[in-house]
């Protein structure tokens, strides 16, 4: 979901959430995800308009049509287009485990 929160989008450091995932531009989304849906993509995107103007931030459903797959990377180091390595804060100690087995592993081959 996208967030009614936008001002802390701008901010450099921006583990405040509780584990949402953010998506830049739902409308697109939304209507990808309801291409071939019984949903008119127009009501969606009005629904979501509505929504989006609401200071409630009411949430908005709508069946798909069948389930789909959704893969999450979660990642906190990476080498950007310009070829720098970038390390970010493990917010969610999730890289941990996986640094130890592989520095583990590197050590049983010594």
């Amino acid at each position: 979901h996208d967030t009614p929160a936008r001002a802390l989008l701008q901010l450099s450091v921006r583990s405040l959430s509780s584990g949402c995932v953010r998506a830049q531009d739902s409308a697109a989304l939304a209507d990808w995800l309801l291409q071939s849906g019984t949903q008119p993509t127009d009501s969606v995107a009005t629904a979501l308009t509505t929504a989006a103007a609401d200071p409630e931030w009411r949430t908005r459903s709508f069946v798909l049509p069948e389930s789909v797959p959704v893969d999450l990377v979660y990642l906190n180091a990476w080498v950007a287009a310009d070829g720098e390595l970038h390390f970010r804060h493990d917010i969610y100690q999730r890289a941990a485990p996986q640094v130890h087995a592989r520095t583990a592993h590197r050590h049983e081959g010594d």
